[in-house]
């Protein structure tokens, strides 16, 4: 049996992209479709069948489709199902014909045949009219476990310490490890920064801020001075060595167990 070509296909311009950071929800098949169709768009009729996540043949020039960066598509033929997917390439083929890869959109294409079971949401999207201080708290109802406590240490004769909470990929220019660590069999995506002196700690701030990384900081805690009792060379060796600094420089990274002992005894 001979079937027609009778696929309909739309070159769109949305505000989506293939790392699905984002997403947009519909209350419907209907207001979805009535959304996409109202973007930008190219189409093209009585089209063959298009495979998913394969390539169309599209008619039009290479030029006139580069802005386009999302298909939508119909195998009339077979179902009256859409099928929403990214272009991943465009590549010419003569001055009529430009093929194109795609990559299926799942969350478009299949959000009305999914089914949510019980899950726990840790981030959701709130109003900018919501967000005040204190709205939307509700109990996790999560249990936590016994707290354990993977070590304590005792320290004497310190000067004045800053650690500074920092959420940044890099810092001054270098990178920080691999986007995170473990501690304590525990994942960590804050790296702790300590400074010994004031003038190490204005230097640091003032570096951030002209580096724009002044949005990454999330706390900063001190331990006060000890009146009459002065830091030895001896001491802040021992310091280091505890909590992990490296040596050298007045700024030096962290570990978790770190954070919590300036956490405990430096405020």
């Amino acid at each position: 049996m001979v079937i027609a070509p009778q696929t309909d296909i739309f070159l769109l311009k949305v505000p989506l992209t293939l790392d699905n950071k984002n997403q947009i929800t519909f209350a419907n098949k209907q207001a979805q479709f009535d959304y996409f169709n109202s973007l930008p768009k190219l189409e093209m009729d009585n089209a063959t069948y298009v495979r998913k996540d394969n390539r169309i043949y599209f008619d039009g020039k290479f030029d006139d489709l580069i802005n386009f960066n999302y298909v939508m598509y119909q195998n009339e033929s077979y179902s009256n199902k859409w099928f929403y997917a990214f272009i991943t390439n465009m590549r010419y083929e003569n001055n009529q014909t430009t093929s194109i890869e795609i990559a299926t959109d799942v969350f478009q294409t299949w959000q009305f045949d999914i089914t949510f079971k019980e899950s726990f949401v840790e981030r959701e999207m709130l109003a900018v009219s919501e967000d005040v201080p204190g709205a939307n708290l509700l109990p996790e109802s999560l249990e936590t476990g016994e707290y354990k406590v993977g070590g304590t240490a005792e320290f004497d004769n310190l000067e004045p310490v800053w650690c500074l909470a920092y959420l940044g990929d890099t810092i001054l220019g270098n990178p920080i490890g691999n986007g995170g660590y473990i501690a304590n069999g525990m994942a960590q995506s804050v790296t702790f920064v300590i400074c010994t002196t004031i003038d190490s700690y204005n230097t640091l701030m003032g570096s951030l801020n002209i580096d724009e990384s002044s949005s990454y900081e999330r706390g900063l805690f001190k331990r006060r001075h000890r009146p009459g009792v002065s830091r030895t060379a001896k001491t802040e060796r021992k310091l280091r060595r505890r909590l992990g600094f490296k040596r050298g420089a007045h700024v030096a990274r962290q570990i978790a167990d770190a954070c919590r002992l300036c956490n405990d005894r430096y405020r």
